[in-house]
C-alpha cells in the first residue's frame, strides 16, 4: 500500500519515469519483491498500455510462473492492459491464465479483480447481463473483504453496463453512491471515473451540456493523476457530446485532439475510438463523401462489435442518400448479423435502428409495403423503449407528439403503396387525387399539431400545479405524502430509507419583527439549500408553513444523518438577505426517522419522525434528533 501511495502523490513526470524503470528492473528480483512489485504497478496500465504490454511480455519467458502469487498478478495486469487498448481476444486469454492460478492462490484481492475484468470484458463485447452478473458477485466479495476502492470501482462499471441498457435510473442511482464515497475517501481516480460515467449518461439522455461539464471534471482528475489513457477516454466523451449536440466542428477539433494523444502507439486497436469518432461525426454532418472512407478506416480497425454495428449502420444510411442500394443493404446487413450475436442489445434504441433504416432502404427501392410495415414494427418498439425508459408525464406526451407524426408518415406511406396497385388508365385520376389528398393531409397535420402544442402546455402546467408548492417549487404535502405511502408499499423500495421532518425555528418572530415578504424569502432560501445538500434521488417537500419534509430512499442511517448535518450546518452558517436589505440568521431544527419492520404506514413514521422533532425544539432547537438515538448534531 505504501508503494501505490508514493505512485499517487509523486508529480506526474517522475512517475510516468519511475514506473517505466521499475518494469525494466522485474526480472532480477526475488519472488516475493517480483509478486510485490506486479502487485503495485496497475498505474503503468492508466499511463501507457502499451508500453505495460510489451514490458510485461518481456516477462513471460521468465521463471514468474514458479510463484503463482506473482503470475497472477502478472495476468491480471497485462488483461488490464489489454482491455484499455480493446485488445479484446488478448485480455480473454489473460483471464483464462489468471483464473486458473487464483484458484490456488485464493487470493481475495486478486478474485475480485478477475471478476471486475471479466465485466468489463463481457460489457465490451455487449454482453450486458453477463457484465452485470460479474459486477454483482465482485461488489458483494469486494465489501466482504473491505475492498473498498475496488468496490467503488466496480460500482461505477455497473452502472455503465445499466447506461448502456438505457437502464437511466439504475445507473444514476449506481454511479451517485460511488461518486459520493469516493469523493469522501479523497480517491480522485474513481471520483473521475464516476464523473466519467456521470458524463456517458447523461450523454444518453440528451442533456449535453450537463454531460460535457462532467466529462471535464472527469479530465481534470484524469490529468492531475497523469493517466494518459483515461485521458483520451474523456476527450473522446466530450467529442461525443459535442456531436449528438450538433455542434459539429467541436466534436472533430476533440476527436483529432484524442487523436494527437494516442499518436505515439503503434496499436491500430489504441485508434479505433478515434476513427469511429471522426468517421460518425463525419456522416453526422451529412458529408458522405468524407464520411466513407473513414467508415471503411474505422470498421477495417479492431474495435467493440457493437461500435462497428453502429458504423455499418452509418454506411448503410450513406449508401442510400448516394443512391448505391446495393451496398447500402450489405452495410446494413452486416449490422443487423452483430446485433444478432448481441442478445442483450436486443430491442435497445441502437438495435431497432436498424428497422428505421431498412424501412428507408425499402422505400428508395419502391417497395412502399414493405417500408409501411418496417416503420410501423420500428415505431411500435421505439415508443416502448421510451415508454420504460422516462416516467414523466411530459415526456410521454412528447413521445405521444412524435408517434403521431410518424403515423401520418405511414399513412402517407400506405397511400403511395396503394397507388401502385392502381393501372395505367386510371394514373391521371389517382394523381390528382393524391395532390388532394396531401393538402389535406397537410392541413390535418397542422390542426393536430396546433392541438397537441397547446394540450401539452396546458396539461404540463396543471400537473406542475398539482404537485408543487407555489412560493418554493418543492413537491407540495399530498404528493410527498403519496409519494411516502407508495415507497412504504414497495417491498423492494419500503426495504431501507429515512424521513426527516424540518422546521425553522422561531419563524413567527421573523414575520413579527420583518413582515411576511421577510419570512417567505426565508422559506424560499432553506428550500434551495435543502435541495443543494440533500442528493438528486431524495425528495423534498413543503408540508406547511415554515415546515419541510424530506425522503431518502436507499440510504443507511448513518449517511442519512451525516447528511442532514450537512445541512443544518450549512443553514447555521448563511446569511440570510431580507427583501429590505437587512441580514439575518436563521437555524431549523429536524427529527429523523429510519424506516424499520415495525413501520407499516406513513401515518406512523412520521408521527415518530415528529416526536423527534419535538425533542429537538424541546432541546433549545439547532439540533437533530432521530428517534433511536440522542442528539446526533448541535
Amino acid at each position: 500500500m505504501t508503494s501505490q501511495l508514493i505512485r499517487i502523490l509523486m508529480p506526474a513526470r517522475i512517475k510516468q519515469f519511475f514506473l517505466a524503470s521499475a518494469l525494466i528492473a522485474l526480472a532480477p528480483l526475488g519472488h516475493a519483491e517480483l509478486a510485490t512489485e506486479l502487485y503495485g504497478m496497475k498505474a503503468q496500465a492508466y499511463i501507457n498500455s502499451e508500453a505495460a504490454i510489451t514490458q510485461l511480455n518481456a516477462l513471460k519467458n521468465t521463471d514468474i510462473k514458479q510463484d503463482p502469487h506473482a503470475e497472477q498478478w502478472y495476468w491480471l495486469r497485462l488483461a488490464e492492459a489489454q482491455g484499455i487498448i480493446v485488445l479484446l481476444d488478448d485480455m480473454q486469454i489473460s483471464l483464462n491464465a489468471a483464473a486458473n492460478v487464483i484458484k490456488q492462490t485464493e487470493n481475495a484481492e486478486a478474485q475480485v479483480q478477475l471478476l471486475l475484468l471479466q465485466g468489463v470484458l463481457a460489457q465490451n463485447n455487449g454482453a450486458l447481463a453477463e457484465s452485470k452478473t460479474h459486477f454483482t458477485n465482485a461488489i458483494a466479495q469486494a465489501m466482504a473483504a473491505d475492498l473498498k476502492h475496488l468496490e467503488l470501482r466496480t460500482r461505477v462499471e455497473l452502472a455503465y453496463s445499466y447506461t448502456l441498457e438505457d437502464n437511466f435510473q439504475d445507473a444514476l442511482e449506481t454511479n451517485h453512491l460511488a461518486h459520493m464515497e469516493a469523493r469522501e475517501l479523497g480517491d480522485i481516480f474513481i471520483t473521475a471515473l464516476a464523473e466519467d460515467i456521470y458524463g456517458a449518461i447523461y450523454g444518453y439522455m440528451n442533456q449535453y451540456e450537463e454531460s460535457i461539464a462532467y466529462y471535464q471534471k472527469a479530465l481534470a482528475g484524469y490529468q492531475q493523476l497523469g493517466y494518459q489513457q483515461y485521458t483520451s477516454s474523456a476527450i473522446f466523451g466530450i467529442a461525443t457530446s459535442h456531436r449528438y449536440w450538433g455542434k459539429y466542428q467541436e466534436a472533430l477539433k476533440y476527436f483529432r485532439q484524442h487523436e494527437q494523444l494516442l499518436a505515439h502507439t503503434t496499436r491500430e486497436g489504441s485508434k479505433f475510438y478515434g476513427y469511429y469518432g471522426i468517421a460518425t461525426t463525419l456522416a453526422a454532418m451529412n458529408n458522405c463523401d468524407a464520411a466513407l472512407p473513414a467508415i471503411n478506416k474505422a470498421v477495417n480497425t479492431e474495435g467493440p462489435k457493437d461500435y462497428k454495428a453502429e458504423l455499418y449502420k452509418l454506411q448503410a444510411k450513406c449508401y442510400i442518400k448516394q443512391q448505391q442500394l446495393s451496398e447500402a443493404e450489405t452495410a446494413l446487413n452486416a449490422a443487423i448479423d452483430i446485433f444478432a450475436q448481441l442478445p442483450d442489445l436486443t430491442d435497445t434504441n441502437w438495435q431497432i435502428e436498424t428497422l428505421l433504416i431498412a424501412a428507408k432502404l425499402a422505400q428508395a427501392n419502391n417497395n412502399y409495403p414493405l417500408a409501411f410495415a418496417l416503420l410501423s414494427d420500428y415505431s411500435e418498439k421505439k415508443s416502448r423503449i421510451d415508454s420504460a425508459t422516462y416516467s414523466e408525464k411530459m415526456i410521454a406526451y412528447k413521445a405521444t407528439l412524435e408517434n403521431q407524426q410518424k403515423d401520418l408518415k405511414i399513412k402517407l406511406l400506405t397511400e403511395n403503396a396503394k397507388t401502385q396497385q392502381l393501372t395505367a388508365n386510371n394514373q391521371m385520376r389517382v394523381n390528382k387525387l393524391q395532390k388532394m389528398l396531401l393538402i389535406g393531409l397537410s392541413l390535418t397535420v397542422l390542426i393536430i399539431l396546433a392541438f397537441v402544442y397547446i394540450l401539452y402546455k396546458n396539461l404540463k402546467r396543471i400537473s406542475e400545479l398539482s404537485i408543487r408548492d407555489e412560493l418554493t417549487g418543492l413537491y407540495n404535502r399530498r404528493y410527498i405524502f403519496n409519494y411516502l405511502n407508495n415507497i412504504l408499499s414497495n417491498e423492494k423500495e419500503g426495504k431501507q430509507f429515512s424521513i426527516i421532518i424540518a422546521d425553522i425555528d422561531n419563524f413567527k418572530q421573523i414575520n413579527d419583527n420583518y413582515g411576511h415578504p421577510a419570512g417567505d424569502s426565508v422559506i424560499k432560501a432553506i428550500a434551495k439549500l435543502s435541495l443543494d445538500t440533500l442528493r438528486m434521488t431524495d425528495v423534498v417537500g413543503r408540508i406547511g408553513g415554515e415546515e419541510f419534509l424530506f425522503i431518502l430512499p436507499r440510504i443507511p442511517p448513518k449517511q442519512c444523518e451525516e447528511i442532514v448535518s450537512r445541512l443544518l450546518q450549512a443553514v447555521r452558517e448563511k446569511d440570510f438577505t431580507l427583501p429590505n436589505g437587512e441580514v439575518i440568521h436563521v437555524t431549523i431544527s429536524m427529527g429523523i426517522c429510519h424506516n424499520s419492520a415495525d413501520i407499516t404506514d406513513a401515518k406512523t413514521i412520521f408521527h415518530k419522525a415528529d416526536e423527534a422533532l419535538y425533542v429537538s425544539k424541546n432541546n433549545g432547537k439547532d439540533q437533530i434528533n432521530s428517534v433511536e438515538n440522542a442528539a446526533l448534531s448541535t
